[in-house]
């Protein structure tokens, strides 16, 4: 239905480019979780993926979301790492230099909402792209830094690391992930 409401309208109707890729997106996630078992799953994930990139090449959940069906499914860590940094590095990129100017935008269209940034640093994070991670890591401690799961995202990324250095970090980390645990009754 929106894929036929943005045809029948593409130059400012109600529907954009990017509703359509993301709600391709909300299909493609249904196979890639909740309906996995389903016959011919994989198939139906990819093809959703694809279509939705098809819609919006640069919509970074659309690119997220095949970076987790990549490795998931296909185990292509090359064409996986393509997508997680490109997902990744259409929002942060602006949301740093807003940042460093003062300004107040963050390019809403574009930003991931905060479980989805999560996901994405797991993905970094199995891809050991750590510089990249880091950064989403530090983009979601400053929206929130009392989720226990960020904090633990954080000490694993130390943890993995090379680098004697990073050990400290992992601790503070973790560390910080226990102590809000325990606050919040986790």
């Amino acid at each position: 239905i929106m894929e036929r409401d943005f045809e029948s309208n593409p130059e400012g109707g109600p529907v954009s480019r990017l509703d359509v890729s993301n709600a391709y997106c909300s299909i493609a996630e249904l196979f890639l979780t909740d309906l996995c078992d389903e016959a011919n799953a994989e198939k139906s994930c990819e093809e959703f993926c694809e279509k939705a990139l098809t819609f919006e090449p640069n919509n970074p959940e659309a690119l997220r979301l095949m970076a987790s069906f990549l490795l998931s499914a296909r185990g292509s860590l090359d064409r996986a790492r393509e997508c997680a940094r490109k997902s990744v590095l259409l929002w942060l990129s602006g949301l740093e230099e807003d940042e460093e100017v003062g300004g107040m935008s963050r390019n809403e269209e574009l930003m991931p909402g905060y479980e989805s940034r999560q996901g994405a640093v797991k993905i970094l994070l199995e891809l050991e792209e750590f510089d990249l991670a880091s950064r989403v890591i530090g983009s979601l401690l400053d929206d929130d830094d009392e989720v226990v799961e960020v904090w633990y995202l954080g000490g694993r990324m130390y943890h993995s690391m090379p680098g004697e250095e990073n050990g400290g970090e992992a601790v503070a980390h973790l560390k910080r992930a226990k102590e809000l645990g325990e606050k919040l009754g986790c």
